[in-house]
């Protein structure tokens, strides 16, 4: 085996061992807090937001639904969230999430507090599943409640799915 194949395994071997999710799967919002330690059978989620704080596993988890209508999303959770390239991705914070607020704070200061962003998304309300887009790295932010980020992703998104999610935009 060359030094590239053995490296590029030991790199897959330890990213399965701390990583529970694999980066472009399918998942419910059950599963990938169950994942994370973020509920158990004894203490089920509850959470239905498209945004949860897991300090089990010291990441922010962000469920972005792309195509959203007034039908199923009110005024002011209908946030602009979309691919801005293969690897770099826009995002709305709830809309009383101040950059001076604690959670703000986390959000543009993760890297440096040793927490992680986890990106999923689906295209439409009726989806029940979720892709994992994979860990998130802050970029840059602008606005404040809600705040607009953007964040580069570890991995690029899937072709197909860079199409559709840019095309919200």
């Amino acid at each position: 085996m060359t030094l590239a194949a053995q490296t590029t395994a030991l790199v897959v071997e330890d990213r399965l061992s701390t990583e529970p999710l694999a980066v472009h799967a399918h998942y419910t919002r059950d599963e990938v807090l169950g994942a994370i330690g973020a509920a158990t059978p004894e203490k089920p989620p509850t959470v239905r937001e498209g945004v949860v704080w897991a300090a089990e596993a010291n990441a922010d988890v962000f469920f972005v639904t792309l195509r959203k209508s007034d039908k199923t999303f009110s005024a002011t959770t209908m946030y602009h969230d979309y691919a801005i390239s293969p690897t770099e991705f826009h995002w709305e914070s709830q809309s009383t999430t101040s950059i001076a607020s604690r959670t703000g704070q986390r959000y543009i200061n993760h890297a440096g507090r040793g927490s992680r962003v986890l990106l999923l998304a689906r295209e439409v309300p009726e989806q029940r599943d979720f892709l994992y887009l994979g860990p998130a790295q802050y970029v840059r932010h602008s606005g404040d409640r809600p705040i607009s980020i953007t964040w580069r992703l570890d991995c690029e998104l899937p072709p197909l799915f860079f199409l559709e999610a840019r095309a919200v935009s």
